[in-house]
């Protein structure tokens, strides 16, 4: 995608701002992946604490993450709390913008 076409993605179709998390639930919906399917980054209560929050991604986990999904790590660890930051993963045509914020 050339400079020409971000730009113009940017301001007519821009994307929502993400969590980590949120960007973590999205993919899984995307891919059929349940939480016990991500042996990777632990077991399915770890899985569980972190979808719900009250565990944060570990760069390990981060690394997996990205490796199996084939994304920057940055998706992962982007916050609300980082103004100057922006997440790094783009919705497939036909994906509803509306998955990233459940």
């Amino acid at each position: 995608m050339d400079a020409i076409d971000k730009a113009f993605e940017a301001e007519h179709h821009p994307l929502p701002d993400v969590t980590g998390v949120q960007a973590l639930k999205f993919l899984m919906e995307q891919h059929g992946i349940k939480q016990n399917d991500l042996h990777e980054i632990g077991s399915q209560g770890v899985v569980s604490e972190i979808l719900t929050g009250k565990r944060d991604i570990n760069i390990r986990q981060v690394r997996a993450l990205s490796e199996r999904f084939g994304v920057s790590p940055a998706t992962f660890v982007w916050s609300p709390d980082l103004s100057n930051t922006t997440p790094i993963i783009h919705l497939s045509q036909g994906a509803s913008a509306n998955a990233w914020l459940n």
